[in-house]
């Protein structure tokens, strides 16, 4: 079966070798994957998604696979499948002596945009990806480099396709400019399917609606990050802020009493105390527990937190390579 409601697919694949790999990650007889309207799936992974080529816009699949496209093959029917695909690749494909309106002018017209919508277009585009104003006649020798990023999707998107795919489309730039570019993908969502891979697990924790893992070339997982975090997570983790004559000891043996008696201490610096709980802690008992007696042990803050993303990768990944 397709994940989601299939009269809003637009992007969908079958497979069987990488069926097995998903049995064996508790996903039984799961053949097909789809990618629907309005939704993101984000590819954290050693590897990007093994039936994209986005660099050189190829589409494979293996012998006895599918891979559709709005419905379209992506073998028999290329033609039809490109005209709805909007791809950004890594590297920034951008003409230094071009301003941000004409490359959009002349990807529109590549795409097949009417000639009468093509400057509307444009416009449209540049105001989505925060490129209008001032930026929209300059250069693009005369851009920052999180601005032609900006730029090389607002490229994939003149055209208005139904499926996004853009790879790593936040490497190498500060966190400001990260923040941008995740404001951009966030707005381009409505209405298409976006495909996104990434080594950063705070993006796809940002964007994405569902998340697959991919290693050694297989699709280990995927789900949302709250269905992953259950899955594969190592439960909870409860992190103390202690004032200076706090008593160390005594604080592990009432951890271990009154919360999880198989409470682990992963960090312990300075005033900041970690306890790895496992997933059978109950979180209402923390909580009692937290709020009733956190003063009598000198505990100035503390939170409790799910296990990160980062954490559930590696240990996807780990267990894959030790299988």
């Amino acid at each position: 079966m397709l994940l989601g409601d299939p009269s809003e697919c637009v992007a969908g694949m079958g497979w069987r070798a990488v069926g097995a790999g998903l049995r064996a990650w508790g996903l039984p007889g799961l053949h097909e994957l789809g990618v629907y309207r309005g939704s993101e799936l984000v590819s954290p992974g050693l590897r990007s998604l093994g039936f994209i080529g986005a660099p050189s816009l190829g589409l494979y699949r293996g012998v006895g696979d599918t891979l559709t496209l709005s419905g379209y093959d992506v073998v028999d029917q290329r033609n039809q499948v490109f005209r709805t695909l909007g791809v950004c690749p890594q590297f920034d494909c951008c003409w230094s002596e071009m301003t941000v309106e004409e490359h959009l002018l002349l990807y529109a017209r590549v795409r097949g945009c009417p000639l009468a919508e093509q400057r509307v277009r444009a416009r449209q585009v540049a105001e989505l990806v925060e490129l209008d104003g001032d930026a929209f006649t300059q250069r693009a020798c005369q851009l920052s480099g999180g601005m032609r990023r900006r730029l090389s999707i607002g490229i994939s998107l003149v055209g208005n396709p139904g499926v996004l795919i853009l790879d790593e489309p936040t490497t190498g730039l500060d966190p400001e400019t990260r923040q941008q570019i995740w404001r951009v993908v966030d707005k381009a969502k409505s209405g298409r399917a976006i495909i996104l891979t990434t080594h950063s697990m705070e993006e796809a924790d940002a964007l994405s609606t569902r998340i697959g893992i991919v290693a050694g070339g297989k699709l280990l997982c995927i789900g949302t990050q709250q269905s992953l975090k259950n899955e594969f997570g190592e439960g909870l983790q409860l992190k103390l802020g202690l004032e200076s004559d706090a008593d160390l000891d005594r604080l592990h043996e009432f951890i271990r009493s009154k919360i999880n008696s198989s409470a682990d201490v992963v960090y312990n610096v300075g005033k900041t105390c970690i306890y790895k709980l496992l997933r059978d802690t109950s979180v209402a008992t923390v909580f009692r527990v937290m709020e009733a007696e956190s003063a009598e042990m000198r505990v100035s803050e503390w939170s409790l937190t799910q296990t990160s993303l980062e954490q559930v990768f590696i240990n996807v990944v780990t267990s894959r390579q030790e299988s």
